[in-house]
């Protein structure tokens, strides 16, 4: 049991406002939350009441925190709710976060997969199968992974594994052939291009190295 003593607008916002029980602080709600839940000055509550007070409060906390690691960037729904649980929210609590930041188009994560796999192709270029990986460890299901990399990646994998290569070639030319062709060929696999491809460009980069050599001879 308590009595709702005092319902104050918070400093610097006045969209919120701070609830206050028997005298002591209890939590922080969106002016309209409060308005929707009959949070009045005077108002007694029961034990089960407070406990509902506690939990929106608790939520609200966690949908205001989501929203601002949010503004950084796009996340999937698994880092959110793993972000969340670290945070020591409750699996409750986190289900209906989640859940209204999803119906609020927040969190989407074929949106999410989409922009990862743009900003890869830009910065970092990839093969398939080490962006569809990188997608599945950020919890995206294998499904969604696999649609957004045949919807933004239309590129050739072998110019897109050449563009990779620009700024590894520099570091060729310090080895023998054998070594440019090694180096290449696993260069290529850990960025996830097919084997066929890196096999033939670490073929070119053989090629290369022998004739540069070939041409500083006297």
């Amino acid at each position: 049991m308590g009595r709702i003593t005092a319902v104050k607008e918070q400093k610097g916002d006045p969209s919120r406002v701070s609830v206050f029980v028997d005298g002591d602080f209890v939590c922080g709600l969106y002016r309209t939350d409060a308005e929707l839940s009959d949070i009045t000055v005077g108002r007694e509550l029961t034990a089960g009441e407070t406990e509902e007070l506690l939990a929106a409060a608790d939520e609200d906390r966690a949908y205001r925190y989501t929203l601002h690691f949010l503004t950084f960037r796009r996340r999937s729904t698994s880092e959110v709710e793993k972000r969340l649980l670290l945070k020591g929210f409750s699996t409750a609590t986190v289900s209906l976060v989640v859940k209204r930041l999803t119906g609020e188009g927040y969190l989407d994560d074929a949106e999410f997969a989409r922009a990862w796999v743009r900003d890869r192709l830009a910065l970092k270029p990839k093969g398939k199968r080490a962006l569809v990986i990188e997608l599945k460890a950020k919890g995206v299901t294998a499904t969604i992974a696999e649609s957004a990399v045949e919807e933004i990646l239309t590129e050739d994998e072998e110019i897109l594994a050449r563009r990779a290569l620009m700024g590894f070639e520099r570091r060729l030319v310090m080895g023998s052939p054998g070594d440019a062709k090694k180096r290449t060929y696993a260069f290529l696999i850990r960025r996830g291009f097919p084997s066929d491809i890196a096999a033939k460009l670490s073929d070119e980069a053989r090629e290369l190295v022998s004739k540069g050599a070939a041409d500083d001879d006297p």
